[in-house]
């Protein structure tokens, strides 16, 4: 919306403009007098004549002066305001910005511990990849994501972890309401006895409802609440509630015309 109104914040200053640039631009439309004009009035011996073409050729002078000028003062305007829309896009096109339509994400992760803080020591822990598919409509504004992990815990008894499930984002203004439905399918390569610090993940679904509100620019609200994958036969409660106050000038991109 800010990149909308960029151009319409410019023609108030291009109006402005327009006049001093145009005596640049067009200068046959600035008569100025000539050597013959002054020539033939001396000739003629009229002072009042010459004396007026030169008044006139003072003013011509001083207009030009301060159309180059104005014209100068416009370059430099549109120069800023160039740097300030390009900030602008940059900033709209960033790793963070927002996108409609289709989309996907690709990532994947690692862990090592060092035993003993020794180097030649040191394996991997766990490893993970996940893909994440999803499709956002502008208004309303809804989010449908489809998510695909693998993890590899490796710590003691080889854990391996499927998850497939979704997310939906419902947002207007400040407020976001979004679920989330994952399946796990977990095994593991070993038997036996497993280590009391070792939990035992199981199959299960995460199912987890998430309200988030914007009431100020300083003031986030968020709350949670649902179950969480099986761990050793339960099902861990997921409740949560943050209040996030921020202090500080808020950061933004200035708008062309902005000093």
């Amino acid at each position: 919306a800010a990149l909308a109104r960029a151009p319409r914040a410019r023609l108030p200053f291009v109006r402005r403009s327009a006049d001093p640039l145009a005596a640049i631009a067009h200068p046959a439309r600035v008569r100025l007098p000539t050597a013959a004009a002054f020539a033939a009035a001396a000739a003629a011996g009229d002072v009042a004549r010459a004396t007026t073409l030169r008044a006139e050729s003072v003013r011509s002078a001083e207009r030009e002066r301060v159309a180059r000028a104005a014209a100068l003062s416009v370059e430099r305007e549109l120069a800023t305001q160039a740097d300030s829309m390009r900030a602008l896009a940059l900033a709209m096109g960033g790793a963070e910005a927002e996108r409609v339509g289709l989309f996907g994400e690709l990532a994947t992760a690692a862990a090592m511990v060092f035993p003993g803080e020794d180097f030649d020591a040191g394996t991997t822990s766990r490893a993970g990849a996940w893909a994440t598919l999803g499709y956002r409509t502008e208004s309303p504004r809804v989010d449908l994501l489809a998510v695909a992990r693998l993890q590899r815990d490796m710590r003691f008894l080889d854990h391996t972890l499927v998850d497939l499930g979704g997310r939906v984002v419902w947002q207007r203004d400040r407020l976001e309401l979004s679920g989330e439905l994952v399946h796990r399918e977990a095994s593991r390569v070993a038997d036996g006895d497993l280590p009391t610090n070792d939990p035992l993940l199981q199959s299960g679904v995460r199912a987890v409802a998430t309200i988030d509100l914007r009431a100020t620019d300083a003031l986030h609200v968020s709350a949670s609440f649902g179950r969480d994958h099986p761990i050793e036969g339960r099902r861990p409660l997921v409740a949560t509630f943050g209040i996030t106050l921020q202090a500080g000038a808020t950061p933004r991109v200035p708008l062309p015309g902005e000093g």
